[in-house]
């Protein structure tokens, strides 16, 4: 009897080998994947260990040039797995007369301007939309115009810049590169001028000595929270980009020796472009949304039978928690949310912190309050909404 128990076993233990080693994927934990795909979601429950298994077991395939986020060769440590996909299509690049054909998956105007090898800036204007006909796009579903701005050789105080402009006339020209000139300086054109293509405007002031530095304009970083997308989903959906400045100083010299030091004028030669990232804010709880006319409602999270109710009061007070210092808005749906996009909500302290991050059937919220029904209903969340006075405060 003891020697048949040993080789049961021994049998086992092969056999849990054997899975390990031919790769058993049953082995492993499971992971929750939620797949976008090119904006349609699709959630699959899956014990796969990498992402381009966890595609299959969601049947889901991938083209060559399709762009997903993270790489199909990436590995899944989190219960909770959010997968990007964008379809590639052709494209057709209008420049001007120049028309350039590409198959890419890119979906900013940067983006696909420079898979297409065109140079853009932030002067000029680029927009895309559906080929009117395929058959003369040479197939391509997708067009992207480019409206290129005019370019002004500009002579200030004695440096020469090349500088790109949709202004229509020499004064707005002035006005949207910020150069304030003084009443004894010098200009070759009327400021009523038009301006063309090319066109040389030079600015001098007699009498004085100049300095000219270049410095780096840093990007700035819009973020867009989407309700529609789970919490933890976060794309660069255009890629932001430094630009440069010139700087011209006017400069006091006294025996030998510089003592003082004037900006005369600094004109952006190159405009930065702003990066532009998508954050979802949608809750992981598969529960109807709160609403006024519900009132309230149970649920259970877990262990947890969770209470779901909602007030409309002023939130200035509260909102000074967590660097918001009294900011908070109305979203379109009536719902309070901080400068972050979270759902304010009132909760027992003691077990949710203040500023604590929590999910919500109205989306993903963070801790800033609390109230009486805290001591009788300790897992009770109250959600800050205008549904009562729809004053929008």
């Amino acid at each position: 009897m003891i020697i048949g128990a040993l080789v049961v076993t021994i049998a086992g233990i092969i056999t849990i080998v054997s899975g390990f080693i031919n790769g058993d994927q049953n082995t492993g934990s499971e992971h929750v994947v939620t797949i976008y795909d090119d904006g349609k979601e699709k959630t699959v429950v899956t014990r796969s260990q990498i992402v381009s298994d966890a595609l299959k077991d969601a049947e889901i395939s991938i083209g060559e040039y399709d762009a997903i986020s993270p790489s199909v060769n990436s590995q899944m440590k989190n219960a909770s797995q959010i997968v990007v996909i964008h379809r590639a299509r052709p494209v057709v690049v209008v420049d001007g007369r120049r028309e350039v054909k590409i198959v890419t998956a890119d979906q900013s105007v940067t983006d696909i301007a420079r898979a297409a090898g065109v140079a853009i800036y932030a002067e000029d204007t680029a927009s895309t939309g559906v080929a009117d006909d395929i058959l003369s796009a040479g197939g391509a579903s997708v067009t992207m115009q480019i409206a290129r701005a005019k370019t002004v050789n500009l002579e200030l105080y004695g440096q020469s810049m090349a500088i790109r402009t949709r202004a229509q006339t020499v004064g707005e020209f002035l006005k949207e590169k910020d150069i304030q000139m003084a009443s004894s300086d010098g200009i070759n054109v009327r400021q009523t001028d038009t301006v063309t293509d090319q066109m040389t405007i030079r600015i001098w002031r007699d009498g004085i000595q100049t300095i000219t530095t270049t410095e780096k304009i840093n990007y700035i970083t819009n973020v867009i929270k989407d309700q529609t997308l789970k919490y933890g989903y976060r794309e660069t959906r255009a890629a932001g980009r430094d630009g440069q400045k010139t700087v011209i100083y006017q400069i006091e010299v006294k025996d030998g020796q510089e003592i003082s030091r004037t900006i005369i004028s600094q004109v952006v030669n190159v405009a930065p472009i702003d990066q532009v990232e998508i954050v979802g804010m949608k809750s992981d709880l598969n529960v109807p949304a709160l609403s006024a006319s519900r009132g309230a409602q149970v649920y259970r999270v877990g262990s947890i039978t969770r209470k779901e109710t909602y007030y409309d009061l002023p939130m200035s007070g509260a909102m000074q928690a967590c660097g918001q210092k009294g900011y908070y808005e109305v979203r379109s749906d009536g719902v309070k949310v901080d400068r972050d996009g979270y759902v304010i909500v009132a909760a027992n302290l003691s077990r949710y912190p203040r500023c604590s991050e929590v999910d919500t059937s109205v989306g993903r919220g963070k801790v800033y309050d609390t109230g009486g029904f805290a001591v009788n209903s300790p897992e009770q969340f109250d959600i800050a909404t205008d549904w009562s006075n729809r004053n929008g405060r």
